[in-house]
């Protein structure tokens, strides 16, 4: 049932940004790629939009990474730029998931393109390379990013962690002086 409905949405998810890609203006303002890893160590990535308020910076996943996508790489564009509102510019992005790796040959996903073919103003395209299973040093370099984004992930929680603690610490302090003063103050007012 699961299977059924994610795939479904896949495929809702595909015709929509296919529907997209048929806008002319869509790609006319990009200047470049930006890949954050090296697109040979995939042998396809999955491209989708971003609505951003940037040009040029990062694109940053909108919502919860427990899922595990890593953003591999996001296009730069130049102004005047296609605007889908007033505020957010639209923007491509491309990532993977961590099962991509795990699947067999002849089953891309649905918005799966060769990295290879992309470019800007030009949506990428499936090719031979992704129907073929990830070879074993592809899935290695995809192993080895996953557990640097993890370590940084993990890094990033006890900084947090620390922050916090060093936060809590003087207003611990300051509640057991409190304390400390109201006993006295009773003390002296019943003496």
């Amino acid at each position: 049932m699961k299977s059924e409905e994610r795939c479904r949405a896949e495929q809702e998810k595909a015709t929509q940004f296919m529907r997209d890609y048929s806008n002319p203006n869509a790609f006319k303002y990009e200047t470049e790629i930006v890949w954050l890893y090296p697109p040979e160590n995939f042998p396809h990535v999955r491209q989708t939009w971003s609505l951003t308020r940037h040009l040029t910076r990062p694109v940053t996943w909108g919502w919860d990474y427990s899922d595990g996508r890593l953003i591999v790489g996001y296009v730069v564009l130049r102004t005047p730029v296609y605007r889908r509102s007033r505020t957010y510019l639209r923007r491509r992005f491309f990532y993977v998931m961590p099962f991509d790796m795990d699947r067999p040959a002849n089953w891309p996903p649905s918005e799966g393109v060769d990295p290879l073919t992309v470019a800007p103003t030009i949506a990428g395209r499936k090719t031979e390379r992704c129907y073929q299973a990830p070879t074993p040093e592809q899935r290695a370099a995809f192993a080895a990013i996953l557990a640097a984004q993890q370590a940084k992930r993990d890094a990033k929680r006890r900084a947090a962690a620390e922050r916090q603690r060093r936060h809590r610490a003087p207003m611990q302090q300051r509640k057991a002086h409190n304390a400390r003063c109201r006993v006295q103050q009773k003390s002296n007012l019943s003496g």
